[in-house]
């Protein structure tokens, strides 16, 4: 299923990925992350109908998510896989801290290779990691790859077609990192390396197990929408 609303945007720049596995940085992702309102894209993951089962967030990062799903669908067994050593120990204290622990397995592995079989999940979830891919295709095969038949996906991306009085800010804030040293390159470097609706409609179509929609949101995000 294709998208309606087309618009243009300016090439992609490619993203460069600081070290997310710093520990100055994990620690300000995770507190910034905590501001995100991950209970919405919770709620809105579990409308998909899917709340028993198995649950497979990936790019998981600090926990925020698999937290969220914990305490609104007790009945998923939920996993989640990060590449970054320190952010699972991030997630790991947290789940601790909130009487999660044991109840959340976590996996040191990558979006481009995950450690599951096939077919072993009936969810699955990424948030705002594909601008960070330079192989979204091999992301999006290792996605649908991991899903059973009859799973469901979704996705939160950032995209390219945010419209363009947006992107003043986005460098402003960029700025604002850079000038309180803050080790995270803001939103100007995000939008400007996210893909747009097109780009991502093309990889998805190379999908042969997939049905998928793309609903686009007012400012820079979009979501999307996959089953098997």
């Amino acid at each position: 299923m294709e998208t309606k609303n087309k618009k243009t945007a300016r090439p992609r720049t490619p993203f460069v990925l600081r070290d997310m596995n710093s520990q100055r940085t994990v620690e300000v992702y995770d507190r910034i992350m905590s501001m995100a309102p991950v209970n919405f894209f919770a709620r809105k993951v579990l409308k998909l109908g899917v709340e028993d089962g198995k649950a497979l967030d990936i790019a998981c990062g600090p926990g925020h998510l698999l937290c969220a799903l914990a305490r609104l669908a007790p009945k998923l067994e939920l996993h989640g896989v990060d590449i970054s050593p320190n952010m699972l120990k991030a997630a790991r204290k947290k789940f601790e801290k909130r009487g999660l622990d044991g109840k959340i397995q976590l996996h040191l592995g990558s979006a481009y290779d995950l450690p599951f079989e096939d077919n072993t999940f009936d969810l699955v979830t990424n948030t705002l990691a594909l601008h960070c891919l330079e192989e979204p295709q091999r992301f999006f095969d290792e996605f649908m790859r991991v899903m059973k038949p009859d799973g469901k996906g979704m996705i939160l991306a950032y995209t390219r077609n945010a419209p363009g009085w947006i992107r003043f800010p986005a460098k402003l804030h960029s700025r604002y990192m850079t000038w309180r040293k803050i080790p995270l390159d803001g939103m100007g470097p995000v939008l400007d390396s996210s893909y747009t609706v097109e780009e991502i409609e093309g990889y998805l179509k190379q999908l042969t197990t997939a049905k998928w929609q793309i609903h686009e949101s007012l400012l820079f995000l979009i979501t999307i929408l996959l089953e098997k």
